[in-house]
């Protein structure tokens, strides 16, 4: 066996880069920025936006796919130097996602952004399977060119973990044998570079350039027939079965089905429309006439099985209107319906599959018939209803509505819920489902027309005082319904920041030692490690108590309660405390313990639960 030489391989790199310019030049900044986002987040540098940086990241990845399809589409078609204006119009594409993200963490809505982003990946790749044969009805063609990406694909992940792990072992061998100290985000580093730069290289390198030659049979391995006809088509014949089995329990009982059948029948629809893609060139062998007839009869099949989709689907809308998770299974129904519709009636169009599924994609994300549009204004709508039906609007506006914007005194903790008598229960639990989910996925902002209060105007005073202020707790004040236990605290968990006064000039009161420290409150930011004397201490925030360490004793200095006397005392988070609020002291026979915060974040749930999120200060010690 003759292996490569270096020349070889140089050159082969140096023409897949001419072959894949844009595609590569995309990757490498978006692998660079990554680090350097790395770099500026292990800094731990306050008030840092890193929202610019990752949605410029995310672009990258997304100008990836996109250049990939307008080189296959331009060599395909022979466009000549009209490709140029495919890369302009993919450029100005990439201009319009940076600024559809969000530019910091307050961007409204914020979830939303995102959801799209992830919908436009699938795009994007589902673009990347039928880029060079949207025109023409080559599918022997098409087949092979899918069945190349997913070859080369497989190989490159594999190449790309194995190369991986092989580098993070040897220099964990250095680590271990030679005591070298590397930087904490070497090894991710290390995965960026060889999942983003190396991956994609590779991967292009092995990408077809005669697509002439594929169009003249199929490429059809032994061992992809057996893998397809001995393991993949038994288990979809059981899981169909199971299914039509269960659909026949529902029409004999007449109960309502479970709704995770609906993700069931997507998962077994996926699998057996995956399976007949593999089988294609493998159907068009005289002795195996058989997989035509069962195609059709596989999708013939479908068909009762995504009704059974919609029945599930449609029982839940009914109780809890639409959703974006929601809209999305019925998108994908409506998918499976017209793909078995056509699959029976046409001569197996296996192009028709992806590009269908892209077509629709693009279509909910825009326009009146948009996913966020469906769901918020059907979300609206159900809680409306419930304001009507226990009549707290009048005239369209909330009853008893209290103005905050210059209420003294008023906090999320005191406030007096004057409706909270007028609405039931179980009506309260959908009330605060529907805010809460309208503030995570959606703008919350569509309910300012039930206030005669300028909500724009309150919200920004709020966010003045404190820029992650619990948005969605304030619209429950504005309705007038309290916040109760019922409520899941993920979503109604309440923050508050006490923070003392600027100080620019330190006092250090005879200090040997003075340490500045931050903890957060995950397992990798919320300990503090140092060095007097070669001895080790630690500060230590383990969300109940702030814990310090020394080499030969242990002291708690509870947080929470500190916290807690704060809110009795001004009711409210503050920003300009006086230092001597916030300070904590110990000692012993060796040393004289002084710690001031000046930043104490904690969650609050309902007055009675208390955890301590970020901890900021600095810490004094002096010699006995």
């Amino acid at each position: 066996m003759k292996f490569p030489s270096l020349n070889y391989l140089l050159s082969h790199t140096k023409n897949t880069f001419l072959r894949f310019p844009f595609v590569l030049i995309s990757a490498i900044l978006g692998v660079i920025t990554a680090m350097y986002l790395l770099d500026m987040s292990s800094y731990n540098i306050e008030d840092f936006n890193h929202y610019p940086i990752f949605s410029f990241i995310l672009c990258c990845a997304f100008g990836i796919s996109l250049f990939f399809c307008v080189k296959v589409y331009s060599e395909k078609n022979k466009i000549g130097n009209s490709i140029w204006l495919l890369r302009a119009l993919v450029v100005l594409c990439l201009i319009l996602l940076y600024w559809s993200l969000p530019a910091h963490d307050l961007d409204f809505p914020f979830t939303q952004a995102y959801i799209r982003y992830l919908i436009l990946i699938v795009f994007a790749h589902l673009l990347v399977s039928f880029a060079p044969y949207i025109k023409g009805r080559e599918t022997t063609a098409f087949w092979n060119y899918n069945y190349f990406l997913f070859i080369r694909f497989t190989t490159a992940v594999f190449f790309s973990g194995v190369l991986y792990i092989g580098i993070v072992m040897a220099i964990g061998l250095m680590i271990l044998l030679f005591e070298f100290e590397f930087s904490e985000t070497l090894f991710v580093k290390i995965f960026f570079s060889i999942g983003g730069i190396f991956n994609t290289w590779f991967f292009l390198a092995g990408i077809p350039d005669d697509f002439e030659a594929l169009e003249k049979g199929a490429y059809y391995p032994k061992e992809l027939k057996v893998f397809n006809q001995y393991i993949l088509l038994p288990l979809l014949c059981i899981y169909i079965l199971i299914l039509t089995i269960y659909a026949a329990k529902i029409l004999i009982s007449g109960v309502w089905p479970k709704g995770i059948v609906s993700y069931m029948v997507i998962a077994v629809s996926v699998l057996g429309i995956f399976t007949l893609l593999l089988m294609y060139p493998f159907a068009k062998q005289k002795q195996n006439k058989w997989i035509n007839g069962f195609s059709k009869a596989y999708y013939v099949i479908l068909i009762p099985l995504v009704g059974l989709l919609f029945y599930a689907i449609y029982v839940r809308v009914a109780d809890y209107g639409i959703t974006i998770n929601r809209y999305l299974i019925i998108l994908i129904g409506i998918w499976l319906f017209i793909t078995s519709i056509h699959q029976i009636i046409s001569k197996n169009n296996i192009k028709f599959i992806p590009m269908s599924l892209a077509v629709l994609l693009i279509l909910i994300l825009f326009g009146p018939w948009s996913m966020f549009t469906i769901s918020e204004q059907s979300q609206f709508s159900r809680l409306k209803s419930i304001l009507e039906r226990n009549k707290l609007l009048e005239n369209g506006k909330i009853i008893n509505e209290t103005a905050l914007l210059n209420m003294e005194n008023y906090s999320l903790n005191n406030f007096e819920h004057p409706n909270d008598s007028l609405i039931n229960n179980e009506d309260v639990k959908e009330l605060k489902s529907i805010v809460s989910y309208l503030n995570d996925f959606h703008d919350i902002s569509i309910l300012n027309s039930f206030f005669n209060e300028d909500m724009e105007k309150l919200v920004q005073a709020k966010r003045a005082d404190y820029k992650y202020y619990n948005i969605a707790a304030l619209y429950y004040d504005k309705l007038g319904v309290h916040l109760g236990d019922e409520v899941d605290y993920e979503y109604n968990q309440t923050m508050f920041v006490f923070e003392t006064q600027y100080e620019p000039i330190i006092e250090l009161n005879g200090a040997d030692y003075y340490l500045d420290f931050r903890l957060f409150d995950d397992r990798k930011n919320n300990v503090y490690l140092f060095y007097i004397d070669d001895k080790p201490y630690y500060i230590r925030n383990d969300h109940e108590h702030m814990i310090f360490q020394t080499d030969k004793e242990k002291f708690n200095f509870d947080t929470n309660k500190l916290a807690e006397n704060l809110m009795r005392q001004y009711n409210d988070e503050r920003f300009d405390l006086p230092r001597k609020e916030m300070v904590f002291t110990e000692s012993n026979e060796d040393l004289d313990i002084r710690i001031e915060l000046t930043h104490l974040k904690v969650e609050m749930k309902d007055n009675a639960s208390t955890k301590t999120n970020t901890i900021k200060g600095r810490l004094l010690l002096k010699k006995r």
